[in-house]
């Protein structure tokens, strides 16, 4: 049976996973309701952008759409800052998940901790 510390550090992992996933699908929802958002209303911006950013890299055409300016509208400029928080909370879930690991991993490897 493995230790307490294990479990705990392994069920902070999970959390935190859990986390990034839910996130994931939050942003990209936001996104995507975006992107139909601009469509809607910026179709010519839209059909501008390069192929690649318009199906594969839907945000890195948001992010282009926002740069060069062609877009100056405060619904867009509002809805677009409103993802960024969510790169950052996803970073640090996943830096924390990482840790978690590799505390595991650690401390089994150096005897600290049972398995």
């Amino acid at each position: 049976m493995p230790s307490l510390e294990i479990k705990v550090l392994l069920l902070i992992a999970f959390a935190a996973c859990i986390y990034l996933f839910v996130a994931e699908i939050r942003r990209d929802c936001r996104i995507g309701r975006l992107i139909a958002w601009v469509k809607a209303n910026y179709p010519e911006e839209w059909n501008a952008l390069p192929w690649a950013n318009r199906k594969i890299n839907r945000l890195g055409g948001l992010a282009l759409l926002s740069k060069r300016g062609m877009i100056s509208d405060h619904y867009f400029t509002a809805e677009y800052n409103a993802t960024k928080p969510f790169r950052k909370n996803q970073n640090i879930a996943f830096i924390t998940a990482a840790g978690a690991i590799a505390l595991v991993l650690v401390g089994v490897k150096l005897e600290y901790w049972h398995w």
